[in-house]
């Protein structure tokens, strides 16, 4: 790429679009059209983030239901140290998932 033809823009797409294209060619329609691929992408984001929102919510409904079996186990005195241990590990790991979304 080079820099004499890359325009100053702020939407992204449009500057990685429009170094490729000869400088003679930059109609007006063509920005609009990028635009318009920058405009559906971030839908597209959105409703990828909103759909990890909705995995996440129902995985952390399944957590609660699991913890609440194990709260059972513990008030009767069984698997108090397996349970300490367990929980441990399992705190770490759903933070990295988290985080790395």
């Amino acid at each position: 790429m080079q820099m004499s033809n890359r325009r100053n823009t702020t939407i992204g797409t449009v500057q990685k679009f429009s170094s490729k294209v000869p400088k003679n060619k930059l109609k007006p329609h063509f920005f609009i059209g990028t635009a318009q691929n920058f405009l559906t992408d971030l839908f597209q984001i959105q409703l990828d983030l909103r759909k990890t929102q909705y995995n996440w919510f129902c995985s952390t409904k399944h957590f609660s239901k699991k913890r609440k079996e194990i709260h059972a186990q513990i008030e009767t005195g069984k698997d108090r140290e397996n349970y300490i241990k367990k929980r441990r590990g399992r705190r770490r790991k759903r933070t990295k998932a988290f985080l790395s979304i």
